[in-house]
């Protein structure tokens, strides 16, 4: 389209050092990797083929699907966090498990171009798929309106752009990131933030600990402060077998 050709044309002529870590922060770095990478192909994996996530994440929505069933709340809501082109989302709702839960799943990133791709290639709102352009450390939604978080690669691109902040103020803070997921995730014991990642374990957790709030943030009087914080630790143990599962995959 017009708007995507001339967001690829601002991109490419922007300015970043292959070497600086906080281009991957950067807007610009972004709006001309996706153009880029979309010439030559639909969608674009980082890490590991959707299908093995959803290898890890199908044990986990069948809790979250038994959980959503003993609360008598509505199909699940799932949150694919930075999903620039890849094609997650709609492999997920289109899985067994998607289909017999009727889960939907909201993609989200701020590079236009890559959400364009995908309203262009799947549509908007089809098989239970929506596509915005929005900062991830500011959403739209409300609290606690997501059941699952689902990150692929999105925690490591703002930790290497967090080393390069002071070059570039468009990178947004871990804080802000783990602030807002922390926001957005629903209270209930089921609810996680899944991260598929390459950092180990180990100090990845640390970075969680480090920036996630001690205290759960408030959410309306029929739901308690226990299952908020059973929502942190959820969090932070779906990384770690995350993590793991997925150096284990890609290593194969």
């Amino acid at each position: 389209s017009s708007s995507s050709s001339s967001s690829s044309d601002k991109a490419a002529k922007g300015k970043w050092a292959a070497d600086d870590p906080g281009r991957f922060g950067r807007l610009d770095f972004w709006e001309h990797y996706h153009h880029r990478e979309h010439r030559d192909r639909d969608h674009h994996e980082w890490f590991v083929e959707s299908e093995a996530v959803l290898d890890i994440v199908t044990p986990i929505l069948e809790q979250a699907e038994n959980s959503r069933i003993r609360r008598g709340a509505g199909p699940l809501t799932i949150l694919h966090l930075g999903c620039g082109t890849s094609s997650l989302g709609v492999d997920l709702a289109s899985s067994p498990i998607g289909q017999s839960t009727g889960l939907s799943v909201t993609n989200v990133d701020f590079s236009p171009v890559a959400i364009e791709a995908m309203r262009d290639l799947h549509g908007e709102g089809r098989n239970r798929n929506m596509w915005m352009v929005g900062d991830i450390c500011n959403l739209p939604h409300p609290s606690g309106y997501f059941d699952i978080i689902l990150d692929k690669g999105t925690f490591d691109a703002l930790e290497f752009a967090h080393f390069g902040q002071e070059k570039n103020p468009e990178a947004g803070g871990l804080g802000s990131l783990c602030l807002e997921m922390q926001r957005v995730l629903a209270p209930h014991s089921a609810a996680c933030w899944l991260q598929i990642t390459h950092t180990d374990p180990e100090l990845r957790l640390e970075l969680l600990n480090k920036f996630l709030p001690n205290t759960p943030p408030s959410y309306s009087s029929s739901s308690s402060s226990p299952a908020a914080s059973s929502a942190t630790t959820s969090a932070a143990s779906a990384s770690a077998a995350s993590s793991s599962s997925s150096s284990s995959s890609s290593s194969s």
